[in-house]
């Protein structure tokens, strides 16, 4: 019923002189045309620290602990308020890692932040002997 066509599929991002020569029955089981279109708008996403809560640590023994966001690939990671158990560190790509040398409970707020705004976090880790 239809020869071959060159068309442009465009999902989304339009890539400029983009085609395919297709047989357009082979491809697609129905086309709509749009004789006029806008570009999209790009919607905010809510960003978020997933990470809620950590475990335990003991005095002297290693910890290691992956801070996660919605962000992706990775957001860069830094304690903003608080302080982190004596020994420990948080690497700025979300791992929370070191050997603890002091016991307490230490809370501290970290900040996941990529391009947009930052997302937040209040975290608390308790080490014991």
């Amino acid at each position: 019923m239809f020869g071959t066509f060159w068309d442009r599929t465009i999902g989304a991002v339009a890539e400029p002189g983009f085609a395919l020569d297709s047989q357009l029955t082979n491809e697609f089981d129905a086309i709509i045309f749009f004789d006029q279109t806008n570009p999209s708008d790009l919607l905010s996403f809510p960003f978020a620290v997933t990470t809620l809560s950590l475990p335990n640590g003991t005095v002297g023994v290693s910890y290691f602990e992956d801070l996660v966001s919605t962000y992706s690939p990775g957001p860069l990671w830094t304690v903003i308020e608080g302080a982190l158990p004596p020994g420990l560190s948080l690497k700025s790509g979300g791992p929370l890692t070191g050997v603890p040398t002091l016991s307490g409970t230490y809370n501290f707020t970290v900040s996941a932040a990529e391009d947009g705004p930052a997302a937040t976090a209040q975290l608390q880790v308790t080490v014991q002997k």
